[in-house]
């Protein structure tokens, strides 16, 4: 079963189109839906800074541990926001 999504104006004039065969597939379609597979790609494994809030007392213990396994601990924390969007972890509250 296909899930409506309410389209916008704009959004509902393509799907106009689109059903109408008002659009064409371009001559080199592969190539250009691979170019922009890449571009998405991309876009999503970029990385961008945030700031966090932590206690002093936290932050001390974390470069403590992260001592004993020889990686930065902004890599550590990366790794568990990694591991737990995943699912691999699970956060007890």
């Amino acid at each position: 079963m296909i899930k409506k999504i309410k389209l916008d104006k704009y959004e509902q004039t393509i799907e106009t189109a689109l059903a109408a065969g008002k659009f064409r597939r371009v001559k080199n379609f592969a190539a250009e839906k691979n170019k922009l597979v890449k571009a998405a790609q991309n876009t999503l494994n970029k990385m961008r800074n945030i700031n966090l809030r932590v206690s002093i007392r936290d932050l001390m213990k974390l470069k403590s541990r992260v001592e004993e396994t020889g990686i930065p601990y902004q890599t550590l924390v990366r790794s568990l926001i990694r591991q737990y969007t995943s699912g691999q972890v699970q956060l007890q509250v």
